[in-house]
């Protein structure tokens, strides 16, 4: 392999791993300072025209939180909340959410679709960031 700072595949690939554990970090604080938010005060949002009632954050991957909702009949759901970086995570986030949809397996948690939102604040330097909501059946 190549020495390091020789500008060779190996610093490449640890510069990018760096560049990407920077962007991860700062999803995640920015998600945890939402869920700690909500951690006492449940809140509603509106999903393709239904209220839910986001009750709880149940886990947590590497750039998003995952709560736990209610609808008005109590139907329960889990909501993966994820910080949108640019077009293209979007793009992919919107690809990932349509082969979701088409798959059919009781070993599969249904995806009932995403919507996006403008979250006010939310950015490192407070500026309002997009925010994906993706509906699952709760498993």
């Amino acid at each position: 392999g190549a020495a390091a700072g020789t500008g060779g595949p190996s610093s490449k690939w640890t510069a990018k791993s760096a560049e990407w554990k920077a962007k991860t970090s700062k999803t995640l604080q920015w998600l945890k300072k939402g869920a700690k938010e909500a951690m006492g005060a449940e809140y509603t949002v509106v999903f393709r025209g239904k209220k839910l009632r986001v009750l709880k954050p149940i886990a947590e991957g590497s750039s998003s939180m995952i709560y736990l909702s209610k609808d008005e009949q109590n139907n329960r759901f889990a909501m993966k909340k994820t910080e949108v970086r640019d077009e293209e995570h979007l793009a992919s986030l919107r690809r990932e959410v349509t082969l979701m949809q088409k798959l059919a397996h009781p070993m599969i948690v249904k995806c009932y679709g995403m919507e996006t939102a403008r979250s006010a604040g939310g950015g490192s330097g407070g500026e309002p960031v997009m925010e994906a909501m993706i509906l699952m059946e709760l498993a």
